[in-house]
């Protein structure tokens, strides 16, 4: 028999250890408030104080500047966006010149941009020199040729109008 009981070990239980966890989580908890409240108020002085430079940097003269800059920085971005827009029409006729046979001549030129065809008056010596420039409209990677009529001149000559559609990339 003893007389003096001897404590029994503790053995630590699921409750306990969820009381320890809990504690180390109020208490980060508690740090990382203090920490973060501390860096915010840091945070908004450096802010408040750079506010000040920046006030203290503007003046009526240099506002009025700036102002100018951007008016002009605008302009120049407005007519920008129109170069790059803009239609040369006259980019078409170094195309059709490279692309006509050296015996025919046209006499007659009426283009419609907005559906992409020209119709051209064509005055060629013979069918077989028709025949060419129509091949030779072909073989041009811009222009879709399509004879609309053809009829002889008084002069024994072929005329025939061709409608050539073209791709607008050649106008920009």
């Amino acid at each position: 028999m003893e007389i003096i009981p001897k404590p029994k070990k503790k053995v630590i239980t699921l409750e306990d250890l969820f009381l320890y966890f809990s504690a180390f989580v109020f208490i980060f908890a508690v740090i990382a408030y203090f920490y973060f409240a501390w860096a915010e108020s840091t945070t908004k002085r450096a802010i408040a104080e750079l506010e000040q430079k920046i006030t203290n940097l503007k003046t009526p003269e240099r506002e009025e500047a700036e102002k100018e800059v951007l008016r002009y920085q605008k302009k120049i971005a407005d007519f920008s966006n129109l170069i790059r827009e803009y239609i040369f029409c006259s980019k078409i006729f170094p195309h059709v010149e490279g692309s006509v046979h050296k015996d025919v001549y046209l006499s007659r030129m009426d283009i419609n941009f907005e559906n992409s065809e020209m119709t051209i008056l064509v005055n060629a010596p013979n069918f077989y020199t028709l025949g060419q420039q129509l091949a030779i409209f072909k073989n041009t990677p811009y222009f879709v040729p399509q004879l609309k009529e053809i009829g002889m001149s008084g002069e024994g000559k072929v005329s025939s109008n061709i409608i050539l559609k073209f791709d607008k990339k050649i106008l920009k």
